[in-house]
């Protein structure tokens, strides 16, 4: 895995880092439902351990990998009419979860001079979205991060 450094070359371009070696484990849930012919659900979650075994910069070892959420998860419902002068006319919302995630560069040095590593901080988002559906054809008007959560 190649980490950015932060800094740019005298070609103007962004110098990286190999990593090391590095472990991840983990599992995904996903569940899926159609509640009624109208109505769906759907929801997953991530757990995802990572760890940093050998690297360039000592103590990175033993951190999370950078930018490897530990737990994500999102859920998603949607409507869509089917009985009424509104058939195919759909609505949905959701909401997504990252949890906190280290930064890819050591933010200082402790008194020994080890690399000291922030994290970014975990967010959520809401999302909504239309849809119409004609046939097999599904037109759709998506609105992501509909609070503007500033997540970084």
């Amino acid at each position: 895995m190649l980490i950015a450094t932060g800094t740019i070359n005298d070609s103007g371009l962004p110098e990286y880092r190999q990593s090391g070696k590095a472990l991840s484990r983990g599992v995904e849930l996903d569940v899926r439902g159609q509640l009624t012919k109208e109505f769906q659900v759907m929801a997953n979650y991530t757990f995802n351990h990572t760890e940093v075994k050998a690297s360039s910069v000592a103590s990175e070892v033993g951190q999370a990998l950078p930018g490897a959420p530990k737990n994500m998860a999102s859920a998603w419902l949607k409507y869509v009419f089917s009985n009424t002068s509104l058939k195919g006319l759909g609505f949905g919302a959701g909401v997504y979860y990252v949890d906190s995630k280290r930064m890819d560069n050591s933010i200082g040095k402790d008194s020994e001079g080890n690399a000291l590593w922030g994290q970014w901080p975990s967010y959520t988002t809401v999302n909504a979205a239309a849809y119409y559906h004609i046939g097999a054809m599904k037109m759709a008007l998506n609105l992501n991060n509909v609070f503007d959560k500033y997540y970084f």
